[in-house]
């Protein structure tokens, strides 16, 4: 007897189950703890840019260096890699881990934070591929 026959037979046993687990699951989707601004521990980004055909000295000289001034404004970097190839860049981008937070928010975000008094807040930017 295979198990298709076993399940067609045991119809109702199996009805149960089935409602049995999804109420399972829909309590303990209803009682899960949730956080507005949950924890990131992670604390790197990366940064990769192409640059189809150049060299070396072109990409650190036209890509990675005025990336790596604009990146170290950020008030909350901490740390910044790169590693440059021919016709590519990858900037890994840290950030302390102890990032001050806006009171009541618990998130360690910068664009959550206070802007600073001298400078335009940080906002993220949304990048496009051309």
């Amino acid at each position: 007897m295979s198990w298709i026959t076993t399940v067609l037979a045991r119809r109702r046993m199996v009805i149960s189950v089935v409602v049995l687990l999804s109420l399972a699951g829909a309590l303990a989707w209803k009682n899960m703890i949730r956080q507005e601004d949950p924890a990131f521990p992670y604390r790197y980004g990366f940064v990769l840019v192409h640059f189809p055909g150049a060299d070396v000295e072109q990409v650190e000289h036209l890509v990675t260096r005025p990336l790596e001034e604009e990146i170290s404004e950020v008030e909350y970097v901490e740390e910044i890699e790169a590693i440059i190839r021919a016709g590519f860049v990858q900037l890994i981008v840290g950030r302390p881990s102890t990032t001050p937070t806006r009171p009541g928010t618990g998130s360690g975000w910068p664009w959550n934070a206070p802007a600073p008094a001298s400078r335009k807040a940080w906002a993220p930017r949304s990048w496009t591929t051309a």
